[in-house]
């Protein structure tokens, strides 16, 4: 009788360290989630900001990706960037996205060697899976701007030779920055652009907090909020 008795307590026990230990998990995966989608929401607004704001900059307009989220621009190649956008050693441009991206939060952290090499990993995996989209955003510029700075010029050349008021030119040229803005939305939705720049940032993401401990995680969170 004592010895059922003791089985059973122990068997309780075990049952109720289980049940903690689960909802101890259930909670942390539950935080390692929202933690993800803040920072992926984070990027999107950069996104949207961008997006916004495009075409504010007529006649010059966006040459190339200038001003796109850095978040969706970096990969394993810029993990090696000094990051200082004044350095001598420093692409301008390359040292924009580090300093601007999650590679700067990412710098910070005291890496071992063996995590190190697997961040490169993850970061080159990343790379791959927007390169596609990466290549076909930088080409969609290009022709989108190749197309509306002839457009602008022609509205431009209309109104120097006296075709067209000031107040008509005025509200003509506003037309024409929110026709760009909805080219450019319409675009973005067609090649499905912003689904896989989320879907990629959101793997790597999930890939990362399985090689930085709990410490780095939470310093690398809140360097990026």
């Amino acid at each position: 009788m004592k010895t059922f008795l003791i089985i059973t307590c122990v068997i309780a026990l075990s049952v109720l360290l289980s049940s903690c230990r689960k909802d101890k998990t259930d909670a942390s995966d539950e935080n390692f989630t929202e933690d993800i989608e803040m920072l992926v929401q984070k990027s999107l607004y950069s996104l949207d900001s961008w997006m916004n704001s495009a075409g504010e900059s007529f006649p010059e307009l966006y040459a190339t990706d200038d001003g796109f989220p850095p978040d969706f621009l970096t990969d394993e190649s810029y993990l090696d960037e000094p990051g200082r956008i004044n350095s001598e050693d420093t692409d301008p441009e390359r040292g924009r996205i580090v300093e601007k991206s999650f590679l700067r939060c990412l710098k910070k952290l005291d890496l071992e060697e063996r995590q190190v090499k697997s961040v490169r990993t993850e970061l080159e995996e990343y790379g791959k899976c927007k390169a596609k989209a990466e290549e076909r955003l930088k080409t969609m510029i290009q022709e989108l701007n190749a197309l509306y700075r002839g457009k602008f010029h022609r509205l431009n050349e209309a109104y120097e030779s006296g075709s067209l008021s000031k107040e008509k030119y005025r509200s003509l040229l506003k037309e024409l920055k929110s026709e760009y803005r909805k080219a450019l939305y319409e675009l973005f939705q067609k090649h499905n652009i912003r689904e896989v720049f989320v879907k990629c940032y959101h793997d790597f993401l999930h890939d990362l907090h399985a090689i930085l401990n709990e410490r780095q995680w939470q310093s690398f969170k809140e360097c990026l909020r």
